[in-house]
């Protein structure tokens, strides 16, 4: 089975390498924009040898997404994935990006079920 330590955030020098290879010049740029601004700790660090569609690769890959939606850029969004289910929690600026939210994450390749318990400042629930 294929193995990988994390998203390609751990700071490992491999990663912008790898975030080119993978993505072209776009990803390798956001990668270093995201690596320059981060101020360690707050992330999921290193995975070890998790395996590619386990929960802790998927809530890697979740929270990823999630980084790269400009909308959602300053929302508290929690990942919580257990046997390929997800549930995000947290706050987000309103009630339109819980569905943003909700279908970002849908895409990950390998995500089951998908459950909201994300707020807005004006209500709280999902869509």
């Amino acid at each position: 089975m294929t193995r990988r330590r994390n998203d390609g955030w751990d700071g490992e020098s491999g990663g912008l390498f790898g975030a080119y290879a993978l993505g072209g010049p776009a990803l390798a740029g956001l990668y270093g924009a995201a690596r320059s601004t981060r101020d360690g700790g707050g992330g999921l660090g290193d995975l070890g040898d998790a395996p590619i569609g386990s929960d802790p690769w998927l809530r890697s890959e979740i929270g990823a997404a999630l980084r790269r939606v400009p909308a959602l850029i300053g929302s508290e969004i929690q990942v919580e994935v257990r046997e390929m289910n997800v549930t995000l929690r947290g706050q987000v600026a309103g009630e339109a990006l819980v569905a943003t939210a909700l279908q970002t994450a849908k895409e990950v390749p390998g995500v089951g079920r998908v459950h909201s318990e994300l707020g807005w400042p004006s209500g709280r629930g999902a869509l």
